[in-house]
């Protein structure tokens, strides 16, 4: 909601806010009964992917619609990192990779492309009228 109000901004030309880009990191909201017991604040792994996946969206939008070149080109980089990611993590456990671990990998990287395509609407220029 907050990216479609974002673009809503854009289009009429009105100054969009500056936490906007950021909205994804509400994603890791599922961090916050853990700070009632800090010691086991990332515990199980939630805590480490509920973080990296919003960075990783916000880096794709940037690296989509972002304004400096060199910017672009770093968050990109960040962007992709899932997928060597997600190759090695699969590849170095002893099961096999089966047509079921394909589906899980190629559905995980299409909702990465969905968050970075959505990411990218706040950081796009304002249309001249």
């Amino acid at each position: 909601m907050l990216v479609g109000w974002g673009e809503w901004l854009r289009r009429m030309g009105r100054r969009p806010r500056r936490w906007l880009p950021y909205s994804p990191m509400l994603l890791a909201a599922v961090l916050l009964p853990g700070l009632a017991d800090p010691a086991h604040f990332l515990a199980g792994g939630i805590g480490g992917g509920a973080l990296a996946v919003p960075v990783f969206g916000i880096a794709g939008g940037y690296a989509i619609a972002g304004s400096t070149r060199w910017k672009r080109i770093a968050c990109a980089v960040l962007a992709v990192m899932p997928i060597p990611g997600w190759l090695i993590a699969t590849l170095t456990q002893d099961s096999a990779v089966g047509p079921r671990e394909v589906w899980i990998a190629v559905y995980f990287w299409s909702l990465m492309a969905v968050l970075d395509l959505a990411a990218a609407i706040p950081f796009r220029r304002t249309s001249c009228q």
